[in-house]
């Protein structure tokens, strides 16, 4: 299971470990589970400093979770036995659940950007 109080790259380097079999995977409060298949530390993100490990921030680009020290930026995941690429427009589920489930749910600086944490990992 994924921990992100652990660095962005250490995780990057779990994930691509784990692909398909163990599976890098985390749980949504609701008890969804995700598998991320593959994961990017991107740069020149501009939506801020993850301040808390675990949020999910949804913007038009991406999802992105915050790490301990930058965010990884999901690029494939599977959920319920179904890989998707991890954007917003085929997978808002992932979103949608995590924002439902949580208690901590802010608004970004830029109101097309969502925020949510995931406090289960």
């Amino acid at each position: 299971m994924l921990d992100f109080n652990l660095d962005a790259k250490t995780l990057q380097r779990h994930i691509r470990a784990g692909y398909r079999h163990p599976g890098a995977h985390f749980f949504l409060p609701d008890g969804t589970k995700v598998v991320v298949l593959s994961a990017i530390v991107p740069h020149g993100v501009d939506i801020g400093v993850p301040n808390l490990p675990g949020c999910i921030v949804q913007t038009a680009s991406g999802i992105f979770i915050a790490t301990a020290d930058e965010w990884l930026q999901l690029l494939t995941v599977e959920v319920n036995g179904v890989e998707s690429p991890a954007v917003p427009n085929t997978i808002p589920e992932i979103f949608r659940l995590a924002r439902q489930m949580t208690i901590r749910d802010e608004i970004a600086s830029n109101t097309q950007d969502q925020m949510a944490c995931v406090t289960d990992f």
